[in-house]
Order: C-alpha cells, then structure tokens, then sequence
C-alpha cells in the first residue's frame, strides 16, 4: 500500500489537485509541464539526442526529479511522523510569513490541518491552498513551493510545508486565512461634446471618491494610431488622415466646417463610404488600444489599492458620432454592416462596464461650453444620444446611470460621487 502511494505521488505529484472539484486542469499543471518539456527539448539540443526514447526517457528524469520537491512525495513517505514540529503560535507565524511573501502574487489563500484544531497544540505541517493570480505568476509559486521543499529538507524549516498552488482549496474543510485587498471598478463618462465628460473626469482624479483609491483616467473614445509632438503642435495620426487631407486640398473644406462636410457627404456617396470604412479601421484600432490601456492598469499595478478607472468617452460614443452620417447614406451593404459591428463591440464594451454614466443636457448649455460647433450639430448629437440609450434602457443592460448636467458640473460631480460610492460597495473582490 505504501509502495502504492510513493509511485502514485512519483507519477501523478501534486499535478491534479483540485481537479476532482473543478472539473479543470489548474494553471499550475499546465506551468509545471511546460516547464517539464522546455527544459527535456533544451537537453536534448545540446546533447544532439534527437530520438523519441531519449525525449520519453528525460522527461521521466525531470519528472521525477520535480517529483522530489512536491509536498506528495514527502507526504507519501510519512515525514510528519517522524518531526517534532512546533507550537501552534509558531505555527501560524510561518504561515502570516508565506501568506506576506506570497501575497502579490495570489488572489487568495485557505488553511486547514492541525494548525486550526490540533488537540496537542503541536503543528507538524502547514496545510496550505493558494490561488494564483494568472499563469505566470502560478510559475513563481511553483518555484516558492520548491523552495520551502528545500528549506524543510535542510532543516532550516522545522515544520513540513503541504503548501498547493491551486484555483480552489484543496482540502473538504478550509478557513478563507487571505484575499485579495482591492476592488475594481471601470466606469465610462458618456455623452454630447458639452456635457462635462472631461472635466468630471479631471475632479475625480483630483478628488477620489473614496479613501485608498487610486483613480485612473484616459480618454476611451477614438484614440490615434500614433500621437506625436512637432515643434508646438501635437499631431494625431488617423487612418482617415488622408481622406481628411484631401477633401482641405481639393474640395477648400475646413475639417472644423461642419455645415459644408455636411453638405459635401450628403452630395458624394462614394467619398462618405470610403470614409466611413477608413473610419471604421480608426474605430477597431482605438478599441484594442483602450483595451491595453485597462489591461496594463489593472494587470501591470496598483494592485493592492481600490482602483477606479475613468473612462473620458468610450465604443459607443465614437458610434453615436458617425450615426448622422450613416444616415445620409441608402441602400449601402458595406455601411450597414460597419454600422452593424460598431453597434455590437460598443455593447460588448457597455457589458464589461461597471457602471456606464450618461451626461446630457440642453443643445444650448452644450452650445456655451462647447462654442466650436454648430447648434444643429450638437442638437443632431443629443437627439441621436437620447435615441441610442432610450433603446438600451429597453435591454438588459442595467448598469447605465443618467444624470442631467444643466445645473453646475459641481453639484453634478457631487452626484457622481454618491453614485460610485453605493457602486464601490457591490463591486466583488
């Protein structure tokens, strides 16, 4: 029998824990047998063994030379039995040690064993679960749980670690001992040029809704290609910078000139498809940016403070702004499936929201913030943005809060506020 449970723990070691209960192989198997067949292939290169037998033959090798730095195999030769091991409190402080050492790169970690009930108040081993934040961090706990292998081996650690790095707690009865410290909350400013967006989004930074928050905005509309300073201008590079270069060549059309690119798509059918399909481009590249953007905030750091990230605009913002021209266009295959996949990604994107915060106001409080355009524009903008999210409202999206900015962006601030806070306080960890 015990024979039987050292080539069980051999083979299989710690590769399918937590399996029984997921129904999925963890993260931390796939990083150990990565590991296994990297190191077997580099071997095999420069010993110039290019046989299957010889890569069947060291991967047993490696295999069981990780086995001997699994917890499994020392449990299957009973090495709690023959260790003194130490008080309770002592116990514990090994563990608040691990848990300290261990804590940015896991989401959280569960106890169990004698070091909870123990009757003789001795703790022999650390029974110990962790979750890996993502795959590459499941790789430096692997190596964290080899090394506490060590440290026990060579006596410097006088009790045994049973430590597994896996998605759920391994064992039938565990206490919850850590979890990740932080909250994360993504909410978009929506709405007309006029309606705020941007300054809200400064007063949050400069006022965080609540205390340990670390708030984070950018603009989520259209971004650019590529942004670059010459001399004193700042220059935003578009897909559609051509196009827009042409028509101030050829056609004497400002592109600040609403009234008479207005006129001149609703005369050239063709010109307005082709911008609509380089503004499209423009539309798919600015999302994969955004999406960079969140993921090196929240992947990258500041992960152990709440994080509030602001988004000045996002997907549907940059779909409702080309709705008035999809208009001017009839019985076009190509705009109607662009306009199609615009409306669909910005949903996608509303989804994935927190909270999505639509700004309005009146065509003439816009008109006084925002003089460079037109009031039809601006009056064409808000009729389309009541249009667009009174048929959201109609969905099953309820994460849309709206909220009139007549009054002054202040008080409006003020508002905002008291509505992140109620949502801060829901947002699982």
């Amino acid at each position: 029998m015990r024979i039987r449970r050292i080539l069980r723990a051999l083979i299989l070691q710690d590769l399918f824990c937590g399996f029984s209960k997921t129904g999925h192989i963890q993260l931390y198997t796939y990083v150990k047998l990565l590991e296994e067949v990297t190191l077997a292939s580099i071997i095999i290169v420069i010993f110039e063994m290019f046989n299957i037998m010889n890569l069947i033959l060291i991967l047993g090798i490696v295999h069981l030379i990780n086995a001997m730095f699994s917890p499994p195999f020392y449990n299957a030769l009973d090495v709690k039995k023959r260790i003194k091991g130490v008080s309770i409190k002592e116990g514990r402080e090994h563990v608040f040690k691990i848990i300290e050492r261990v804590s940015r790169h896991i989401d959280c970690a569960w106890i169990t064993g004698s070091i909870l009930h123990s009757e003789k108040h001795i703790v022999k081993d650390i029974d110990l679960s962790l979750k890996p934040k993502n795959i590459l961090h499941a790789y430096v706990l692997l190596w964290y749980v080899r090394l506490l292998v060590i440290l026990f081996l060579i006596g410097y650690l006088k009790v045994f670690p049973d430590v597994y790095v896996t998605d759920v707690c391994v064992y039938n009865e565990c206490f919850l001992i850590y979890s990740k410290p932080k909250k994360v909350l993504r909410i978009a400013l929506s709405g007309a040029d006029g309606s705020g967006k941007t300054t809200i989004a400064k007063l949050l930074v400069k006022h965080p809704p609540i205390d340990n928050c670390k708030v984070i905005s950018f603009y989520g509309g259209e971004v650019p290609v590529y942004r670059c300073v010459f001399g004193k201008k700042n220059i935003l590079l578009y897909v559609r910078l051509l196009f827009d270069f042409l028509i101030r060549k050829f056609k004497k059309i400002s592109t600040g000139d609403f009234t008479k690119i207005y006129v001149f798509f609703n005369n050239n059918n063709q010109a307005l498809k082709l911008y609509l399909l380089l503004s499209f481009i423009d539309f798919l590249i600015s999302r994969i940016i955004v999406r960079l953007k969140i993921f090196l905030n929240f992947v990258c750091g500041f992960r152990n403070q709440n994080i509030l990230l602001v988004l000045d605009r996002y997907a549907m913002d940059v779909y409702i702004r080309y709705t008035t021209l999809y208009l001017l266009v009839k019985n076009s295959v190509l705009v109607n499936i662009i306009k199609k996949l615009s409306y669909i990604i910005a949903l996608a994107e509303l989804k994935k929201l927190d909270t999505c915060i639509y700004l309005y106001a009146s065509p003439k409080t816009l008109l006084s913030r925002k003089k460079e355009f037109p009031i039809f524009a601006l009056d064409l903008m808000m009729h389309a943005y009541s249009l667009i999210y009174k048929s959201i409202y109609n969905t099953k999206y309820d994460n849309i809060i709206k909220i009139n900015t007549e009054n002054d962006l202040i008080e409006t601030y003020q508002i905002i506020r008291n509505n992140i806070k109620k949502v801060l306080q829901t947002v699982k960890c």
